[in-house]
């Protein structure tokens, strides 16, 4: 529920927002900023399940568009600051993500660019990608999360996409999540503005920034619906 009484986990304010971070060398802004009040154990990935329709989570219309209002009021106070020739969000499976690089798109006024040349990794490639690596890592407690990973990727249906989001944060740095998967377009010299739904590690953000930066791409900027905590 969207309610200016409270900022229960996730901050909505137009004072407390937007907010800043960064992965490696690309700035981060975020509309909305996460918080650990209320159930840690949650973070704030209700209200994106929620805009997903996922885990049994719903938004009804009106508390959607009053969100929707509240965030456009927010984007529209980063224009000056976002200077890309194209917005391009992160691939995902759910609609989300998409829409959400479409609304920066057009509140900033820049065209979209649609990565359908990016695609998810499957479990079998990941698998087959650590294989060849022969992966040494020192740190006992990383080294079982990272077997543990493999252990479960293995029982799992190989084709199924990998999400970052299911990952323990310790290991998701291992993974290299997207692939390109179709023809590069021609965005050499192009500064390319990426889109995520939620910050949470980096790693998808990052992935996608590398892959259309091989293409001659630079990629300084994301903007992020709700920020990491």
């Amino acid at each position: 529920m969207f309610d200016d009484t409270h900022q229960s986990r996730v901050d909505t304010s137009l004072e407390g927002n937007p907010t800043a971070g960064r992965v490696k060398d690309i700035d981060l802004k975020f509309v909305f900023r996460r918080n650990n009040t209320g159930d840690r154990d949650r973070d704030g990935n209700p209200l994106i399940y929620a805009f997903k329709g996922m885990n049994s989570y719903k938004i009804v219309p009106m508390y959607r568009k009053m969100f929707l209002t509240r965030a456009k009021l927010i984007v529209e106070g980063m224009k000056d600051d976002l200077k890309p020739d194209y917005v391009m969000p992160v691939p995902s499976s759910n609609g989300f993500g998409e829409e959400f690089g479409r609304f920066v798109s057009d509140w900033i006024e820049v065209p979209f660019l649609q990565p359908s040349f990016l695609s998810k990794k499957t479990i079998q490639d990941i698998l087959d990608e650590e294989e060849q690596k022969k992966r040494k890592i020192s740190n006992k407690r990383t080294r079982r999360k990272y077997n543990s990973q493999m252990a479960t990727w293995k029982g799992m249906e190989a084709g199924r996409h990998v999400s970052m989001k299911e990952l323990d944060k310790k290991i998701r740095p291992f993974f290299n999540p997207l692939t390109v998967s179709g023809a590069m377009p021609n965005i050499a010299g192009k500064n390319i503005l990426v889109t995520d739904d939620l910050m949470s590690s980096g790693t998808s953000i990052w992935s996608a920034a590398e892959l259309v930066r091989g293409g001659g791409a630079v990629v300084d900027t994301s903007v992020c619906f709700l920020s990491g905590l």
